[in-house]
């Protein structure tokens, strides 16, 4: 259970938008006084095994650095702790505020996935949720999902990990996105959405972010309060620590590629402070 939870949460920060013409899922930080350079990683939290790919610059890169920073430590015993109990403790009378037809097209949608609507009573509706993107991805094996977090955690054994926020943090903003009329959006785009979760894993892997681009401007995956929630704010309260870590300590930053770019994104903020980002192809 604490291995799919972990996999799961990370799902919700897992939305990408590019630069079309700068593609790369690596970054290197230099310039505006640095000692030595660091890295900047955009990642699709999880994929089916056959799917998975890890870039040998990145695992180049691993080996460089002094330490990995993620969105959160899920590696620590303690966050995973937290976690858990939270994603375990329901959200009473979570459903009251839809009209019956809502009611009943989340029940069917759920249903038709192999799950069911009772979940709500034993479950954070963050985590239903979270189950439901994990069936998206279609693997033959769910709990066989490979995350890139754990592979890069494992790769980096020995080196200090550290995190960008808290997990409180993470799961109060999930909160507040997975609200009654979220899931009955969503669930009303479950099918087209679980096809745009392939492209996106395919775009990813080709690192073609023209492509992930194209299918992220779409604003009906995003509303723009889950855009200020999951990405303005957030690389707003990053980019304001980032460049203490990296004074001293050539670190990778590996979060979802969405925090990467766009107007908000991390590569932006860090060149309006004076960085020089580029991206590394090979």
């Amino acid at each position: 259970m604490k291995k799919l939870i972990t996999l799961s949460f990370a799902l919700f920060c897992c939305i990408l938008f590019s630069f079309a013409q700068e593609n790369s899922v690596l970054w290197k930080i230099s310039g505006n006084n640095l000692k030595t350079d660091s890295y900047l990683m955009g990642t699709i939290h999880m994929m089916c095994p056959d799917d998975f790919v890890m870039h040998d610059k990145v695992k180049r890169v691993i080996g460089e650095v002094d330490q990995i920073y993620f969105e959160v430590n899920l590696f620590n015993p303690e966050n995973t702790a937290s976690m858990q109990q939270k994603m375990m403790t329901p959200v009473p009378d979570f459903l009251t505020s839809l009209q019956p037809n809502q009611i009943q097209l989340i029940d069917s949608a759920l249903a038709a996935n192999q799950m069911s609507i009772k979940m709500f009573d034993m479950l954070h509706p963050a985590m239903v949720m979270s189950l439901l993107s994990l069936k998206s991805f279609n693997c033959p094996n769910p709990l066989e999902v490979k995350s890139l977090e754990n592979e890069i955690n494992v790769l980096a054994e020995g080196k200090k990990i550290g995190e960008l926020e808290t997990v409180d943090f993470q799961l109060e903003m999930m909160s507040q996105i997975a609200t009654p009329e979220y899931f009955y959006n969503y669930l009303k785009l479950y099918d087209e959405a679980a096809q745009m979760t392939q492209r996106m894993v395919a775009a990813y892997n080709q690192q073609n972010l023209s492509i992930l681009e194209d299918i992220f401007n779409d604003p009906k995956w995003m509303t723009p309060e889950a855009f200020e929630l999951m990405l303005t704010k957030r690389n707003n309260n990053w980019i304001e620590n980032i460049p203490a870590i990296i004074s001293q300590n050539k670190t990778l930053f590996a979060v979802g590629a969405a925090h990467l770019i766009g107007e908000v994104g991390l590569i932006k903020l860090l060149r309006d402070k004076g960085y020089t980002v580029t991206p590394v192809l090979n």
